[in-house]
């Protein structure tokens, strides 16, 4: 075996750890956002709600991108 050959297994293998590690990420930061729009649900019918809604839908915003720009960094494509 090669050095490059070593090189590219270790190259595969920590990609692979951090594609887990990336989707692992992105499905806990969306349970916590359901989570958090669980707890809010009590707001629905006031004023405060559109509040909340929109700390949502940044930290959706932010959470995608986060994702996106790690699996660009890493040149890991997402799964389907």
């Amino acid at each position: 075996m090669e050095m490059s050959e070593n090189g590219s297994e270790l190259r595969d293998g920590a990609k692979k750890v951090v594609a887990f590690y990336i989707d692992g990420g992105e499905k806990l930061g969306k349970a916590m956002l359901d989570l958090h729009q669980s707890y809010a649900s009590w707001a629905r019918d006031t004023p405060i709600w559109s509040i909340f809604e929109a700390q949502r839908n940044a930290a959706k915003g932010m959470l995608a991108d986060s994702a996106a720009f790690n699996r660009k960094l890493w040149r890991i494509e997402k799964e389907v």
